[in-house]
């Protein structure tokens, strides 16, 4: 690479190899270089300060997903005029960025972008950036799980009226969500404020100032209240995750008709309570009482819901976008969906119902579901005994369950099941042998393992999956592979 720095570059894009070792300090001698991508590779090491120290044109720079070590005092940046891109994503935590500057002076630049995430940034005393008071012009901000402490920063918003992308997740900002009614942020697409310490109630006007939003992450914070009607005005809404907090009352009809382009919507663990809305159906770790309305008008107004989480687990929703068909439904006591409205259970291949109060046989609908490949009805109160159609469901791989009260004997059309590779039917009231037929099936003997991610999706485990370690193919899978699982109570 140092024959690289006896050139005249203006731009060094690097990015998505696989160097490896130390960053070449020769870098400083590229005088008139204006952009400088080193991403995505697998440098170590430190950052010296001195590198950029002669690189005074620079627009662009992005260092992120390699393996730097050691400390980088960002303010060595601050003269810097023409920067516009800062991009520093660490793969580790080993990295420590100082933005600090004991003089108290302000940066020439006015940057566009600026990502620092997943770095150790600004110990001890972990504070915001105080630079960006200076900026006016960001457009994208992401500060995500740098455990930086303090209050919520909603000043950016103030200050960068063209601000599209505000990422805080994973630090332990304090303090309530304090927006402005007048105010407008019509450029705001991704709003992340997940995995804080935020407390008090969602902002009442929240919709009308970002109407334009499509990304919405408030989850594991300590925000109490009731949801506000005004989400409805997110007309592009597609992702909204208010999980894990102290949230009650019920779902406002606004919303619920209102927010026409959701895909994903993630209630779990709150208090939400009071009576069951009448236009969907949510969510099983509230207390939602009433019946449930499934029909032409509900499925219209949310036909584009493609993963409603409402039970204990958020699953790989990304890795499986385009490869399989999924659904996520609560349902209590016998109001089993009308396949013709809403679920088209043909097309699925994951169906999760787990953990809700679902009675009463497994009900024949079901046997449309053709493609499914997992079914988990786990820790349900359905009972009588396993029905006959589900040998219908010839690529059935996964068949949980678990915790319900199914009784009579393990039924001999289990065995038709070729391709089942993990059964569970433990903790019911089955009684009598076990068929000798399932020495037949093979569970999986012989067939390539399953990933990782497949077996997110499978098995439902608890927790959220970060979108940042999701992966489409993980081979590394040695334990949890086929299985029957047939334990008495």
């Amino acid at each position: 690479m140092e024959g690289l720095c006896k050139l005249n570059l203006e731009e060094l894009d690097l990015s998505g190899n696989g160097f490896v070792g130390s960053l070449p300090t020769c870098l400083n001698n590229l005088t008139s270089l204006r952009s400088l991508d080193l991403s995505e590779n697998d440098f170590r090491g430190t950052i010296p300060s001195s590198l950029f120290s002669n690189l005074k044109l620079l627009e662009y720079i992005s260092l992120s997903q390699n393996h730097f070590e050691g400390s980088i005092y960002f303010g060595s940046l601050f003269n810097h005029s023409r920067l516009e891109v800062f991009d520093l994503t660490s793969n580790n935590k080993y990295l420590k960025v100082e933005t600090e500057n004991p003089t108290w002076s302000f940066p020439l630049f006015q940057l566009k972008i600026l990502r620092l995430s997943n770095c150790t940034l600004n110990w001890p005393s972990r504070v915001v950036p105080s630079f960006l008071l200076s900026q006016y012009d960001l457009r994208v901000v992401d500060l995500s799980y740098n455990n930086m402490t303090g209050g919520v920063p909603t000043w950016l918003l103030d200050n960068n009226m063209k601000l599209e992308y505000l990422s805080f997740g994973g630090n332990s900002l304090t303090g309530v969500l304090d927006l402005p009614s007048n105010s407008k942020h019509s450029h705001m697409l991704l709003l992340d404020f997940s995995s804080n310490c935020i407390h008090g109630e969602l902002p009442p006007f929240i919709g009308s100032i970002f109407p334009r939003l499509e990304y919405l992450n408030l989850s594991g914070n300590a925000l109490q209240g009731n949801i506000p009607s005004s989400m409805g005005d997110m007309k592009q809404l597609e992702s909204l995750d208010l999980s894990n907090n102290n949230l009650s009352g019920q779902l406002p009809e606004h919303m619920m008709m209102g927010c026409i382009s959701l895909e994903v919507l993630k209630l779990s663990n709150n208090s939400l309570h009071d009576t069951f809305p009448t236009k969907w159906n949510l969510t099983r770790s509230n207390s939602l009482m009433g019946q449930i309305q499934i029909g032409l008008e509900t499925s219209q107004s949310w036909r584009h819901l493609s993963c409603l989480e409402i039970i204990w687990m958020v699953l790989c929703q990304q890795a499986f976008a385009n490869s399989m068909n999924y659904a996520f439904r609560p349902f209590s006591q016998q109001n089993w969906p009308d396949p013709s409205s809403l679920c088209q259970y043909n097309k699925h291949e994951v169906l999760h119902l787990e953990s809700n109060e679902l009675t009463g046989p497994i009900p024949h609908v079901l046997a449309e579901a053709t493609s499914l490949v997992t079914l988990n009805l786990r820790d349900n109160k359905l009972s009588s005994p396993i029905p006959p159609w589900i040998s219908l469901l010839s690529k059935l791989r996964v068949l949980l369950l678990k915790g319900n009260q199914l009784e009579d004997s393990i039924p001999l059309h289990l065995c038709q099941l070729k391709s089942i590779g993990i059964l569970d039917l433990s903790h019911n009231h089955l009684s009598g042998s076990i068929p000798p037929c399932l020495d037949n099936i093979t569970f999986g003997r012989g067939v390539a393992l399953m990933d990782d991610t497949f077996l997110c999706m499978a098995l439902g485990r608890r927790g959220m999956v970060p979108q940042k370690h999701i992966h489409m193919k993980v081979k590394s899978l040695s334990l949890w592979k086929w299985i029957l699982v047939l334990r008495h109570p």
